[in-house]
């Protein structure tokens, strides 16, 4: 029984220094502002290929509290290989709704739900997901929180 329990106790320890490892390879292998730009801030990355919610793209497509669309351009850079460019942008749309805090992501043929830490996190950022994405372009927009449940740090882009 005794043994079990270490063996428990070890194989979670291992787990947990593995994720801290990872966490400080992530931090330091994506720069959270690409060349130092903030107007490209980390939502995301994955093998090599950091993610960025450019700024000055933000564009509110409807305002009708507590409904609210709005539109983020995302550039790519290849970090692997020292890409000093964006090497490709695309368009994310959120539709998010103030009173029941709800937020969908809007596909080419449909609306998926987004949940705030839904996933995996790192620095209050999903690698290669949209929940991070999704409250920085609020924040962008209207320079509050929309659901606020990140780490402070995660928020450092508003200040």
């Amino acid at each position: 029984m005794l043994k079990k329990i270490f063996s428990a106790v070890l194989a979670l320890s291992i787990m947990l220094v593995s994720s801290v490892a990872m966490a400080g390879y992530y931090n330091d292998y994506y720069p959270r502002y690409f060349n130092d730009d903030r107007n490209y801030i980390l939502c995301g990355g994955f093998q090599g290929v950091a993610i960025y919610a450019i700024r000055n793209s933000v564009n509110v497509e409807e305002y009708n509290p507590p409904n609210y669309t709005i539109a983020i351009d995302v550039g790519y850079a290849n970090i692997q290989r020292g890409d000093t460019t964006i090497i490709r942008k695309e368009t994310r749309r959120f539709v998010y709704n103030w009173e029941t805090k709800e937020v969908f992501y809007v596909g080419n043929k449909y609306l998926r739900p987004i949940y705030p830490n839904e996933n995996q996190f790192w620095k209050g950022v999903r690698l290669n997901g949209l929940e991070g994405l999704a409250e920085i372009t609020f924040c962008i927009a209207y320079n509050q929180k929309f659901w606020g449940t990140y780490p402070e740090e995660f928020y450092d882009f508003m200040n």
